[in-house]
C-alpha cells in the first residue's frame, strides 16, 4: 500500500514535539511493514526536494517562514503541487496530524481518502488559559483566551475537511463529543505506541527519590512540585528530585526553587537530546512525578512504567486510567500541592519490600505496544476504508 503523511515538521530531521516523534516512529514500522511511505513537509532546505531517509520518501519544501502561522500558510500553499502528484502517482491514503497538515485542509485529494490523526483538541488550550490565571500570569492568559477562538474556528475546518478520523486517546475522542458534537465523521482509536527497552532496571542503583520529566510550561504545574518539596524540608525530610526538562517557564521554577532554598534538594537536568538518556534517569528514580492540569495520552508516564519506575500523577482523566492508587503509584488531588507533599511523604515511608512489589507491579501494569503493532492497526483501517 503507498501511503502519504502530511506533516509540518520534517521528524528526520529533528523531534521537535510529541507529533514528531509519532510520525518518524510510524512511517518506519509502515516501512518494515513492506508498505510505501511518502512525508511532505517543511525542512531546512534551500529548494524543494525528494529524498529518503531510512528508506522512507521525504518530500521536502524550504522552511522559510517565522512563526506556527506564517509556516503553515507557506506549507498549505507549497504542499499542494506535493499532493496532486502523490495522487497522480496512484497514492490512496493521505494521513494528516492534527492542525499541522494544512495542505491537506485546503487542497483535499480528489480520489484519495483522507485519514487525520487527532491528538488534542479543546482541553489543551483551556487548561494552559487555567494555569496562567492559577499562577497569575495575566497577560499570558489574555494570549491564550485571545487565541482560543481561532483554534476553535480552524479545527472545525480542517476536522471536517478530513473523510476519517483517528485518535490516539479516549480523552480527545471524549473531547470531540463535547466541544465539537456538531460534526460527523466515522472515528477509530489507534493508541500510540513507545519504544521498550531492554535495559535490566535491577541493575540500576536509584540516585533520585523523585523526577519530574518533560516540557516546563503551563499546564504541565511544575511548580506544584517545587511547593510540595518546600513542605518536605520543612518536616525535615531528606529526598532528592530531579527535573528534566526546558521550557519557556523554567526561569520561574528557577527562581522559585532559589526562594525555598531547595537547591540541595532538587537537580535541574535540564534537556537531554538522547532518548537513551532520558530513561536512564527515569531509572535512576524511584518515582516519576507528573502533576499536569491537562494530557491526552503521555508518553512518559508508559515509559516509566515500563522500567518498574512507579508514578505519582494528578488524578485527571489520561492518568487515572493508567495509575492505581497504591498499585503502580499513587494519585493526588489535581493542583493540590499539599496532598502532593502527603502523597510524596507517603513515597519516602515505603519499605524495600512494599516498593518492589509496587515496582513489579508497575511492569506489569503497561502493555508492551510497540510501533510495528500500531502501525498495523492503521493499515487494517486503512484497507477497510479505501475499498468503499
Amino acid at each position: 500500500m503507498k501511503i502519504a503523511i502530511i506533516t509540518l515538521n520534517n521528524p528526520f530531521e529533528k523531534i521537535a514535539g510529541g507529533i514528531d516523534s509519532v510520525v518518524y516512529n510510524l512511517s518506519k514500522a509502515l516501512i518494515g511493514l513492506g508498505h510505501e511511505v511518502w512525508i511532505v513537509c517543511l525542512g531546512n532546505v534551500k529548494n524543494e526536494i525528494v529524498t529518503k531517509r531510512e528508506g522512507v520518501n521525504l518530500w521536502i519544501l524550504p522552511d522559510n517562514g517565522k512563526g506556527l502561522f506564517t509556516r503553515s500558510l507557506i506549507f498549505a500553499i507549497c504542499g499542494r503541487r506535493a499532493i496532486r502528484e502523490l495522487e497522480r502517482r496512484g497514492i490512496k491514503v493521505f494521513n494528516g496530524q492534527g492542525g499541522l497538515s494544512s495542505p491537506l485542509a485546503f487542497f483535499k485529494p480528489k480520489n484519495a481518502k483522507v485519514f487525520l490523526t487527532v491528538h488534542t483538541l479543546d482541553g489543551e488550550e483551556i487548561a494552559n488559559i487555567k494555569d496562567c490565571v492559577r499562577i497569575r500570569k495575566f497577560k499570558e492568559a489574555l494570549v491564550e483566551a485571545a487565541k482560543y477562538p481561532l483554534l476553535k474556528i480552524w479545527r472545525i475546518f480542517y476536522l471536517s475537511r478530513a473523510d476519517y478520523w483517528i485518535f490516539v486517546s479516549k480523552v480527545a475522542q471524549k473531547e470531540l463529543k463535547k466541544h465539537y458534537w456538531f460534526l460527523r465523521k466515522r472515528c477509530f482509536l489507534i493508541p500510540n505506541g513507545f519504544h521498550s527497552t531492554e535495559i535490566n532496571s535491577k541493575m540500576i542503583g536509584k540516585e533520585y527519590d523523585f523526577i519530574y520529566v518533560g516540557r516546563i510550561d503551563k499546564r504541565k504545574c511544575v511548580d506544584l512540585i517545587i511547593k510540595a518539596s518546600k513542605i518536605l524540608v520543612n518536616k525535615n525530610y531528606d529526598f532528592s528530585l530531579a527535573i528534566v526538562g526546558r521550557g519557556p517557564w523554567k526561569s520561574d521554577i528557577e527562581k522559585l526553587i532559589y526562594k525555598y532554598n531547595l537547591s540541595k534538594y532538587i537537580h535541574l537536568i535540564g534537556f537531554l537530546n538522547q532518548y537513551e538518556d532520558v530513561l536512564m534517569q527515569i531509572l535512576k528514580s524511584k518515582f516519576l512525578i507528573l502533576p499536569s492540569l491537562y494530557e491526552s495520552d503521555p508518553l512518559v508516564i508508559k515509559e516509566a512504567l515500563s522500567l518498574s519506575v512507579p508514578c505519582i500523577v494528578s488524578d485527571i482523566p489520561a492518568l487515572t486510567a493508567k495509575i492505581k492508587k497504591g498499585y503502580n503509584g499513587f494519585l493526588f488531588k489535581n493542583l493540590n500541592y499539599k496532598h502532593l507533599a502527603d502523597v510524596m511523604e507517603k513515597a519516602l515511608f515505603l519499605d524495600s519490600k512494599e516498593y518492589s512489589k509496587m515496582s513489579n507491579n508497575s511492569k506489569k501494569s503497561i502493555e508492551n505496544r510497540n510501533w510495528i503493532k500500531v502501525a498495523k492497526e492503521y493499515i487494517k483501517i486503512f484497507k477497510g476504508c479505501v475499498k468503499k
